[in-house]
């Protein structure tokens, strides 16, 4: 066979291929429609997954930062109240202590001593009360027969005056033993005062910061022990310019920084005390709730001062705004769409921006995965 009749045998068979193959697809076809199904079409991209935020009016301060320090209410010298050697000493620099706690032991073998002189004075004084008694008896008794001899023959005046004499004198005597008495007895409890004394105990919780006492050292009254620090009552000073003191009244929020730290504080006090060289007035600040832990004396802490008064502003959270050569704009989620928006700002209120124009309270805006979005696409969230 030539060339040309093997070509024409081939190009029958492709023909009656491709007739059969469109045969078996019209079919199919029909079968789809038949069935109501459509043809497929092109889905376009899924919609984009975003984080949203809503633009929000908020109360705004304008502020200044101010450092302060924290200051503690209670921090001073523990002090010996009575004269004695330090048998022991219980604690040391760092040490942290519970109100009641014992700081140092005195010898107090000399008030133990002291207890029981006076004790024995006072078991004397009031043997020698009851002696006074029985002589006022006696003498009442005596002046009692006078009285009843009055009607009588054996009446005697100057009788009846020397035994009523007698009997004041022993009176007199019985009330000075009695006070001797309870002399006596307040100088037992004020040894038993001064050996309880011996026992140096911590009058608040707090730090050990200097320890002063040495074991076998002599303490006289109100020698230093340790001085203790009390870092659960903080506070903040921080020395206001004077032309910034009148907006901090009492009770008054503001918010300070220590670290990453943002504390809520509260205006106790403005101390009327203005420093010449500076203008500037102390102000102490309370803290409100609980502090960060390891806080200390005299760490530094930026105080936000207000330099206006408080105002509603509308803000957006700065996680929105993208900065684009035409000036700085958002996103806004619009019929489940991304919607190109510029916007205009003002000072930063935190982590949000104030709003000066093109968005409305209540707007919906992407602050997470905005930087991928193109105008019109779908988002979800």
């Amino acid at each position: 066979m030539t060339n040309r009749g093997k070509a024409g045998v081939t190009s029958a068979i492709v023909l009656t291929i491709g007739l059969a193959g469109l045969a078996g697809t019209q079919p199919a076809l029909a079968q789809q429609e038949a069935a109501g199904q459509e043809k497929p079409k092109n889905a376009g991209p899924p919609p984009a997954v975003v984080g949203v935020d809503e633009v929000r009016s908020i109360q705004v301060d304008q502020t200044v930062p101010v450092l302060g320090r924290f200051v503690t209410n209670r921090m001073g010298t523990v002090a010996a109240r009575v004269s004695g050697a330090i048998d022991e000493v219980f604690v040391n620099v760092g040490d942290r202590v519970e109100a009641g706690d014992r700081l140092v032991r005195q010898d107090g073998r000399r008030f133990q001593l002291a207890i029981k002189r006076h004790q024995a004075l006072i078991a004397i004084e009031r043997a020698a009360v009851k002696t006074a008694e029985a002589d006022v008896a006696i003498k009442q008794q005596l002046f009692d027969r006078q009285e009843r001899l009055k009607d009588s023959v054996a009446y005697s005046g100057a009788r009846l005056e020397d035994t009523a004499a007698e009997l004041e004198r022993t009176r007199n005597e019985l009330a000075q033993k009695k006070a001797i008495v309870i002399r006596a007895e307040a100088d037992l409890e004020i040894a038993r005062v001064d050996l309880a004394d011996t026992e140096i105990k911590a009058p608040y919780s707090g730090t050990v910061i200097v320890r002063q006492a040495q074991p076998g050292a002599y303490l006289s009254a109100s020698s230093p022990v340790v001085t203790l620090l009390d870092d659960t009552a903080l506070e903040i000073e921080a020395d206001v310019p004077s032309v910034r003191v009148s907006a901090l009244k009492p009770g008054r929020m503001l918010s300070a920084k220590v670290g990453e730290d943002t504390l809520q504080i509260e205006v106790r006090t403005v101390i009327p005390d203005e420093n010449a060289a500076t203008r500037t007035r102390a102000v102490r600040f309370s803290l409100a709730g609980s502090p960060p832990e390891g806080l200390a004396q005299n760490q530094t802490v930026t105080v936000e001062v207000p330099i206006s008064t408080p105002r509603s502003a509308l803000t957006v959270h700065k996680d929105a705004v993208i900065q684009s050569p035409a000036g700085a704009i958002v996103y806004v989620v619009r019929e489940g769409k991304a919607a190109h928006q510029p916007v205009s700002l003002g000072p930063a209120v935190g982590s949000r921006l104030e709003v000066l124009n093109g968005l409305a309270a209540g707007d919906i805006v992407v602050v997470r995965g905005n930087e991928r979005l193109r105008p019109g696409q779908p988002v979800s969230f």
